[in-house]
């Protein structure tokens, strides 16, 4: 019950939904939302990039609003993502960027919302086929992994793929201790505790950029220090994130200790404005 009232709760606070096992999807319900997917290579870059570089993302529209949702593998720390105009086998312009910066390693899949312009969306509704996307690393910096846009003829709810957290977190701006987070500061933390990594996903509002995410030691009410960090990113994620996820390893020992007393850890996040911490919740059992 618990399981399926936070995800009911994620679906109304920000629409959109990732995984922990780095499945991302955008998640619509609105009749006038039309949905988009690509399957990204690097061999369909131009030029050819590594073709074991491969990602998938989902797009929705809805008015002028695009939001978008990402996952990827052998890509190294992505720096950008967009929407190009361009045929396949041939490099086209930037049309709607997703984000610009570079992501930590951690971090494999995400989510997060922009806007575009009437003239451009209706172009790509009338021929997706003639826009890609693509995502950029240092590595290749004029694309890692690029794919075309299909149409997706029926509404995207990717809420199974969530796979099997057993862990999780209500995380709001008012339980940060001694001072309040963001006051409208709402996270929705889903975690995957195994024998030596924690798979990780969370989205969040009423803040943006967030600089860091940890689990910390301690019961509510008290600050404690980190054990478990998910990420750190000193200039702040990308402003048109809304939710990443991704996976890292800690200490076995400390992964069993979480798993018997989850109630004397939180989880929380950090943003430049809030460098203490802008949200906070205690870590509960998914059942």
């Amino acid at each position: 019950m618990f399981k399926r009232a936070l995800l009911s709760t994620l679906s109304l606070a920000v629409g959109i939904t990732l995984t922990t096992g780095g499945v991302a999807a955008a998640t619509q319900t609105h009749t006038n939302t039309i949905f988009y997917a690509a399957v990204l290579t690097g061999a369909n870059e131009v030029p050819a990039a590594d073709p074991a570089d491969q990602a998938s993302a989902i797009v929705s529209v809805t008015g002028t609003t695009v939001c978008f949702a990402e996952r990827w593998s052998h890509l190294t720390t992505p720096t950008a993502s967009h929407i190009h105009a361009g045929r396949p086998g041939a490099p086209g312009p930037v049309k709607i960027p997703f984000f610009a910066g570079q992501l930590p390693a951690s971090i494999t899949a995400l989510t997060g919302c922009t806007t575009s312009d009437a003239a451009t969306l209706d172009a790509i509704a009338a021929d997706p086929a003639a826009f890609y996307v693509n995502i950029h690393t240092p590595l290749f910096p004029a694309g890692a992994a690029r794919g075309q846009l299909t149409r997706l003829h029926h509404a995207v709810d990717l809420q199974q793929f969530l796979g099997h957290p057993n862990f999780a977190a209500l995380a709001r701006g008012a339980n940060e201790v001694p001072n309040p987070g963001a006051p409208n500061g709402l996270i929705i933390g889903l975690f995957d505790i195994g024998a030596s990594t924690v798979g990780f996903a969370m989205h969040w509002q009423g803040f943006v950029s967030p600089v860091a995410a940890h689990i910390h030691k301690a019961p509510a009410g008290t600050a404690g220090p980190v054990v478990v960090p998910f990420f750190a990113a000193p200039a702040g994620l990308p402003a048109t994130l809304t939710g990443v996820a991704g996976s890292v390893t800690a200490d076995p020992a400390l992964l069993t200790q979480i798993r018997q007393n989850p109630s004397g850890y939180y989880f929380n996040m950090h943003t430049a404005a809030f460098p203490a911490g802008v949200a906070r919740g205690q870590l509960v059992i998914v059942i």
